[in-house]
């Protein structure tokens, strides 16, 4: 759901503030999950919300724009990915 400067959803939330940008030319921000599934749900989101979705990597990978050019892309690499670790007593 977006209100205003804020961006949000089930465990999770996104504010925006408008101001002087860090860089002159547009930025990326990358966010790897831990699953192709999850960036599958990202997409419909996004896909749902009528907003343009550019999906490379066989899937794996989305990236989309904001309205300043900032690109944000969502992942999964399965190359880099590294399972949470488990302890248990056995």
């Amino acid at each position: 759901m977006v209100e205003g400067a804020f961006a949000y959803g089930d465990g999770w939330m996104i504010a925006c503030e408008p101001g002087t940008p860090l860089v002159e030319k547009p930025a990326h921000f990358g966010f790897m999950l831990d699953s192709r599934e999850k960036v599958d749900l990202w997409r419909a989101y996004f896909d749902g919300l009528g907003i343009v979705v550019d999906v490379q990597r066989g899937g794996n990978a989305i990236f989309i724009d904001d309205p300043e050019g900032n690109s944000f892309e969502i992942f999964f690499d399965p190359t880099r990915f590294i399972s949470p670790l488990r302890l248990d007593d056995g």
